[in-house]
C-alpha cells in the first residue's frame, strides 16, 4: 500500500452545519443496523496540515488521491468514515457535527 492519505473531494463555498451534543446520547441504533457487515478495513492516521493541500493541486492531494484509487481499486469501500478533529473547543462535553455532503470549513480564527 502506498503512503499519503485518503481521497478527499474537497469542495469551496460555506455549508451550513450543525454540532451536537453527544454527551448524553448514544448513536442511533437505527444508523447502526443500517451498516452491512464488513471485513475489517485498514485504520489511517492523516495529518492534513494546510487544508489548502486538498483543494490546490499538490503533491500531497496527488498520493491521497492515489491511496483512495488503490483502496477502491481493492474493492475496499467503506460505509463510514469517523474523522476526529481537535479544531473545535467545547466546553466539558463531546460535540459532533455532520453532514450528507461535508464542506471545507476554513477555521483558521485565532
Amino acid at each position: 500500500m502506498s503512503l499519503g492519505g485518503a481521497a478527499v473531494a474537497a469542495s469551496g463555498g460555506w455549508m451550513a452545519y450543525s454540532m451536537t451534543s453527544v454527551s448524553n446520547t448514544v448513536l442511533p441504533q437505527q444508523l447502526l443496523q443500517q451498516l452491512k457487515p464488513s471485513p475489517r478495513m485498514p485504520v489511517m492516521f492523516l495529518g492534513h496540515g494546510s487544508p489548502m493541500n486538498v483543494i490546490e493541486d499538490t503533491h500531497w492531494r496527488q498520493s491521497w488521491q492515489a491511496l483512495g484509487r488503490e483502496l477502491t481499486d481493492k474493492g475496499i469501500a467503506p460505509q463510514l468514515i469517523l474523522c476526529i478533529s481537535a479544531h473545535w473547543l467545547t466546553e466539558s462535553e463531546w460535540a459532533l457535527t455532520g453532514m450528507a455532503q461535508p464542506r471545507t470549513i476554513h477555521d483558521f480564527g485565532g
